[in-house]
């Protein structure tokens, strides 16, 4: 059963998707590829996770992107401002 997807870039998407496995139901984040005739057809690059676990996988991923933007946000600040740049090449 399909529940979304994400479009990674022009010729890929990470679909999200409930698949029952040997009786055991799994959600399963899978690659998507578009072949020259439009079809969608899954990649081996996928995870499949019980629903013990997703609570767990969120939880990191969402500690991942916090970090991300804290990193990003750090760089940004480190930059130098454009005002900065123009009093340096004036100092040359």
């Amino acid at each position: 059963m399909k529940i979304g997807s994400v479009q990674k870039n022009s010729q890929e998407e990470i679909r999200v998707t409930i698949q029952d496995y040997q009786g055991t139901e799994l959600i399963d984040l899978r690659t998507y590829w578009q072949n020259s005739e439009g079809k969608w057809l899954p990649t081996r690059k996928g995870i499949s996770l019980t629903c013990h676990v997703v609570a767990d996988v969120i939880n990191l991923l969402q500690r991942a992107a916090k970090k991300m933007q804290t990193q990003t946000k750090k760089k940004e600040d480190e930059s130098l401002s454009d005002k900065d740049i123009l009093e340096i090449i004036r100092r040359l």
